[in-house]
């Protein structure tokens, strides 16, 4: 169980306890350190575009489509033209004290897509090898894409990512042979 909804069920049931003893009851495997969940892009708004890290080959819309909540999703377009078409956003404040990244994403196409997710902890574009590159398969229709960030280990030194330091967030495919499209919604760190 998500460890949000947990403390949420906690303090529910045990709200009379802390306001009369001052005590904070955290369920088993939840630290204090955990942090409550962070929409990082939902899409509501023009300004999530502006947050966005422009890739060549690629167009970026808000879509009244596909959405998984609200009225909005991400729209990315991604061309032939392109080696590497997709979307990505920096990160500014570390993920740590988090445990998942979360989103959804809709292949509106009768086939699979498969992108690469790449996650840095470096600001100075590192090699291959010491960068998380996740290839992962979407399926027609809706995908929910979860990252369990303390098993996120880097592609050839397997060292574990520094999530204090966690800077950016690609998410692309390799020369696609034609136009692809997907849509994006509910980036959550949780």
């Amino acid at each position: 169980m998500n460890c949000f909804f947990v403390k949420i069920r906690t303090f529910l049931l045990t709200s009379s306890l802390i306001a009369a003893f001052g005590i904070i009851l955290l369920p088993p495997g939840c630290s204090s350190q955990d942090r409550d969940a962070k929409v990082l892009f939902d899409f509501e708004h023009d300004s999530d575009l502006d947050r966005l890290s422009w890739k060549c080959g690629s167009l970026y819309s808000r879509s009244r489509e596909y959405q998984s909540s609200g009225e909005f999703a991400l729209k990315v377009e991604m061309y032939p033209s392109a080696q590497w078409p997709g979307f990505g956003f920096g990160v500014r404040d570390g993920w740590e004290g988090y445990r998942q990244l979360s989103l959804a994403v809709f292949n509106p196409s009768d086939s699979e897509i498969t992108m690469t997710c790449r996650i840095d902890d470096s600001r100075h574009n590192p090699p291959y090898e010491d960068r998380v590159n996740h290839k992962v398969t979407l399926e027609p229709g809706t995908n929910f894409l979860r990252f369990d960030l303390e098993q996120l280990r880097t592609s050839g030194t397997k060292r574990a990512l520094r999530l204090e330091d966690i800077c950016c967030f690609l998410m692309f495919v390799h020369s696609p042979p034609e136009r692809l499209a997907i849509f994006v919604d509910d980036i959550i760190l949780e």
